[in-house]
């Protein structure tokens, strides 16, 4: 179980950028009232090139929010989100 405030949500396969963790402590320390930090996504093939980009937009809009993958992956959440 997790103890602290924010929880990350990767998968078993998942490769995340070297400063990842980083920006998102950058983010949360600028605006303590984040309770969701969401990122863009690629997939890598089997030969490590990139494809099949998934780019969040960058404005929120709830209803698109609810109605795709925003939140399963790639994303950081408070633990009372």
């Amino acid at each position: 179980m997790s103890t602290g405030y924010y929880v990350v949500f990767l998968d078993h396969d998942d490769l995340i950028a070297p400063n990842l963790f980083f920006e998102a402590a950058d983010k949360i320390n600028y605006n303590k009232n984040l309770d969701i930090i969401y990122y863009d996504e690629d997939k890598i093939s089997l030969e490590g090139v990139r494809c099949d980009p998934f780019f969040k937009p960058k404005k929120h809009n709830l209803k698109l929010f609810n109605s795709l993958r925003y939140k399963e992956r790639s994303s950081n959440t408070s633990r009372w989100f």
